[in-house]
């Protein structure tokens, strides 16, 4: 009894002091964010006559929905984005933006159910591919208004498939579509990153990988089995080339665009939206998207293994518009915007901007 009183305060002490050292490092880490948004902050601030920059709250499709808006010339184009279903780019707006900010007004959007516009309270019925595509028309339309010039529409990944329903709808309200890691048959895209882990599970003799993805089993998945599946794709670097899932959550953490309680937001909203990965398998944009009344641009990663190059471009060739174009970046997986800011700037000047006609690949 003796030796077993040693032994109940030795692990006391021990979960004391790590529960210690769990505060201190909390508390370092939250002073050490304070600090870097401030500076960074001060670093990314546009002022001046025709500057704009502001976080503003908006009434869309009838529940509260938050945006970002920047750039040095509010007079120049509005480039919106729209991401797939609980997911945002505004935290990393300071990273990647930069050049972008020069020549556009950089809309970036929480949708419902993201980031700053989560909340507990929303009704799960309109967690919907439908209400997605006529928020994005509404908060054009309100772009539209106060701008008083088209939209160049920018959707990625999930947010491919509302942002080109949107654009086929009302051609009207954008002077470009911007695809980038366009989703066309989510069937083919997942059934290609499927075989392209599993394979390359089998070619670096990774037993584990191999053991769980013949589990999973090819697609339709449940979410479970989506997590698991996208674990191992991006593990092989089907995800991103030029940069890692945690330097993106590095980026992120010091932004000084989101508190705290935004990336609860962010995190929640994936959780709840990521239902909507079964909505979308209904709208093969093959098929419902077939032609588009305005250019369009397709940029994707050569290393994207989500939506791979080679059906984009089987999508490219057979879709009638009046004007496209398809990008391969060559250092990039399924976020160029990011993994290659440059080049995509540069992109969208002189492609976009300068509406020219593509005749086929082009890689930067």
């Amino acid at each position: 009894m003796k030796y077993l009183g040693y032994l109940v305060s030795a692990v006391k002490y021990v979960l004391v002091t790590l529960i210690l050292l769990a505060v201190v490092a909390a508390g370092t880490f939250l002073a050490y964010r304070a600090l870097e948004r401030k500076r960074i902050a001060k670093m990314r601030e546009i002022t001046g006559p025709s500057a704009i920059s502001s976080i503003e709250k908006l009434n869309i499709g009838g529940v509260d929905q938050w945006i970002q808006v920047r750039g040095w010339n509010r007079d120049h184009p509005v480039l919106l984005f729209v991401n797939g279903p609980g997911f945002t780019d505004m935290p990393f707006y300071y990273k990647f933006d930069t050049l972008l900010e020069n020549d556009f007004v950089v809309v970036h959007w929480d949708q419902r159910g993201a980031g700053k516009s989560y909340s507990p309270a929303a009704d799960p019925k309109s967690m919907n591919v439908e209400r997605f595509v006529g928020d994005t028309i509404e908060l054009s339309e309100k772009l539209d208004a106060r701008f008083n010039k088209k939209i160049i529409l920018a959707g990625h990944s999930w947010g491919s498939v509302v942002g080109i329903l949107a654009a086929s709808r009302r051609p009207d309200l954008y002077g470009a579509y911007v695809g980038i890691g366009q989703v066309t048959n989510m069937d083919d895209d997942d059934g290609s990153s499927y075989r392209f882990a599993l394979g390359q599970a089998a070619k670096d003799h990774n037993a584990k990988a191999v053991r769980e993805l013949k589990e999973i089993g090819p697609p339709p998945w449940t979410l479970k089995k989506l997590f698991h599946e996208r674990k191992w794709v991006a593990r092989f670097g089907g995800v991103y080339h030029a940069m890692t899932g945690g330097k993106v959550l590095e980026i992120a953490a010091v932004s000084p665009a989101y508190t705290l309680r935004d990336f609860y937001g962010m995190f929640m909203g994936v959780r709840d939206s990521v239902n909507m990965h079964g909505q979308m398998r209904s709208y093969d944009v093959e098929k419902t998207v077939p032609k588009l009344d305005l250019p369009v641009y397709f940029i994707v990663g050569k290393f994207d293994q989500l939506t791979p190059p080679d059906l984009v471009g089987r999508y490219y060739e057979g879709l009638k518009a009046p004007k496209k174009e398809m990008m391969v970046f060559n250092h990039s997986g399924h976020f160029p915007q990011w993994e290659e800011p440059e080049e995509f700037h540069e992109a969208l000047v002189r492609r976009v901007l300068g509406e020219q006609a593509g005749t086929g690949y082009v890689e930067p």
